[in-house]
């Protein structure tokens, strides 16, 4: 079995995430990507965050209907500022030893690698799927170098649609069709959010 993280903020999920999780699933013959909203990034403040309910209902309505795509809600239950080595860790224990355990991240990411905690650990741990977003090319440094060296790249053309857009673009009232699944864009109307 080859299962693939997928954490993120997710706020909201939008057609890039689901892009870049196909590609993974057919890049590297995987099983399933779960997705995994966090509760609370430890790199980001807790102000602007939409509450994770809504988050993760929207990751549901974004991934029905693909059977390879999966949803876990560890990091809400566990609560506190959402770590990656915690949830790699409970999926260890829950995998059988000969199961492979797959991280994707986007490219932005994984130039902050070398900060997050317990980085040398995930790296045993899990296998690392990396894909290059805009603005943040692959390319190694120094300080990084090793782990980047121990990734897996998906070279797939970038996708320029962020969830910082999305949320400026719904402020102002435009339109966010075709950048998020139409459950997606139907729920954040329903709610009302991301209009303040």
């Amino acid at each position: 079995m080859k299962v693939c993280i997928f954490g993120g903020t997710f706020n909201p999920i939008h057609t890039g995430h689901l892009i870049m999780a196909q590609a993974a699933l057919d890049a590297y013959g995987l099983d399933k990507v779960v997705f995994v909203p966090c509760y609370l990034p430890p790199h980001k403040g807790a102000g602007g965050v939409t509450p994770a309910a809504d988050r993760l209902a929207m990751v549901k309505a974004a991934v029905a209907g693909n059977k390879r795509f999966g949803i876990s809600d560890i990091e809400i239950a566990r609560g506190g500022r959402s770590y990656s080595i915690d949830t790699v860790r409970a999926f260890r224990t829950r995998m059988a030893p000969a199961d492979k355990l797959f991280f994707l991240i986007g490219s932005d990411s994984m130039r902050d690698f070398h900060t997050w905690v317990a980085a040398d650990e995930l790296l045993k741990l899990c296998a690392f799927i990396v894909y290059e977003r805009p603005g943040a090319p692959v390319r190694t440094s120094r300080r990084a170098g090793a782990a980047q060296r121990a990734m897996h790249l998906i070279c797939e053309v970038p996708i320029g649609i962020s969830s910082t857009e999305i949320r400026e673009k719904v402020r102002r009232g435009e339109s966010v069709r075709h950048l998020v699944p139409p459950a997606v864009e139907r729920y954040i109307a329903k709610k009302s959010l991301y209009r303040r």
